[in-house]
């Protein structure tokens, strides 16, 4: 079994900030933001946040998938911009969207943390720990970014997104995973000082520290070589992956029509339970109502089967009564000749020329 996204979800602030919003506050412009970055315009949270972005991109994540809370086995969130310390995110979003039966554990891996959310489900799953996981990347960006600097402010927003995962017999092929921890000091963003009774000190707040260019050039480097090496694992060439894009509401069509049919397969595997039962219940019966088929007739089996066949051929089904009476005798099928056996059938439902009929 291997992990098989089954539905998707997503939640982003109502707030949106545009380039011309951030023309007033920084030496700034649409024109020089869109053509170094694609970036039009964000989402910045004013009264949601980490948690209640990833709540709601989790229960639309389920209805995308077509299933109940109650059967999500674990959940994962990746975050590293909590509302909490503890309880974690995935813990509040659990108790919010009734998944009782889940454990629930967040995972802090910045830009890539959706992704080791994907590796750490598709382990439980292929390790037959869980059947189904809920993981979702959250993340409240602004409030660790420095408003004043251009160099950061423009690239980052909130949001949520999400993913209800199954165990399935096709899904994720392979996965590369690699971690370079010598990359602190060109991006990072420090958590809280140590700040107790013995260390006085007032607490300096930290935004998050980028260097753009030596990120940038890491990510073109990178990246390409992980795809190249994820494709040989999974023994995929490059020019079989397609990908067509379409609208939401074309995707939104697309998930109901494979949604109806896989209610209706689920309908058709029930079915599929018993008919063979039945098939083989019926093929049973048949075998023996034709090998077994008895004819009580009376103790002279010759006279009464030539008396039998000679009024059952001219249609004198009255008189072929006469025959069947007296001591009881057995002729089994193989007793009559094939264009009798034939007649006999034909006319079994059409007269009370059988007085009993015994199946074995």
């Amino acid at each position: 079994m291997t992990a098989r996204i089954i539905g998707t979800g997503s939640a982003v602030p109502e707030q949106i900030v545009t380039n011309e919003d951030l023309s007033k506050i920084v030496e700034t412009s649409d024109e020089w933001i869109s053509s170094r970055s694609g970036i039009k315009e964000r989402r910045v949270a004013k009264e949601e946040n980490t948690t209640s972005l990833a709540i709601l991109a989790g229960k639309r994540a389920l209805e995308n998938a077509g299933i109940a809370s109650e059967e999500i086995e674990v959940i994962i969130v990746a975050t590293c911009t909590p509302d909490y310390f503890f309880p974690n995110t995935a813990c509040q979003v659990q108790e919010a969207i009734g998944a009782k039966n889940a454990v629930a554990f967040d995972l802090s891996a910045a830009c890539s943390g959706f992704l080791f959310a994907l590796s750490t489900a598709q382990a439980y799953i292929k390790g037959g720990i869980y059947q189904k996981a809920l993981i979702i990347g959250a993340e409240t960006m602004s409030k660790m970014i420095d408003w004043s600097d251009r160099s950061t402010c423009v690239l980052f927003g909130d949001g949520a997104g999400a993913a209800v995962v199954s165990a399935e017999e096709t899904g994720v092929l392979e996965l590369v995973q690699k971690s370079n921890g010598a990359g602190k000091g060109v991006l990072s963003c420090k958590a809280r000082e140590t700040r107790n009774l013995l260390n006085h000190e007032s607490e300096t707040k930290e935004y998050l520290y980028m260097e753009g260019q030596p990120v940038f050039k890491f990510a073109v480097k990178t990246v390409p070589e992980c795809v190249e090496e994820v494709l040989k694992k999974a023994e995929v060439k490059k020019e079989e992956p397609k990908f067509e894009k379409v609208s939401k509401k074309e995707a939104d069509k697309i998930n109901k029509t494979k949604n109806k049919e896989k209610n209706k397969n689920t309908k058709t595997d029930k079915k599929k339970k018993w008919i063979p039962t039945a098939i083989v219940a019926i093929a049973v019966i048949a075998i023996i109502a034709v090998l077994t088929v008895m004819i009580v007739v009376s103790s002279d089996p010759k006279k009464s089967l030539d008396g039998l066949l000679t009024n059952l051929r001219s249609g004198n089904f009255e008189k072929a009564q006469e025959y069947l009476s007296g001591d009881e005798t057995e002729l089994t099928d193989t007793s009559l000749d094939e264009e009798a056996q034939k007649l006999l059938f034909e006319k079994l439902s059409k007269t009370k020329l059988i007085s009993t009929i015994k199946s074995n």
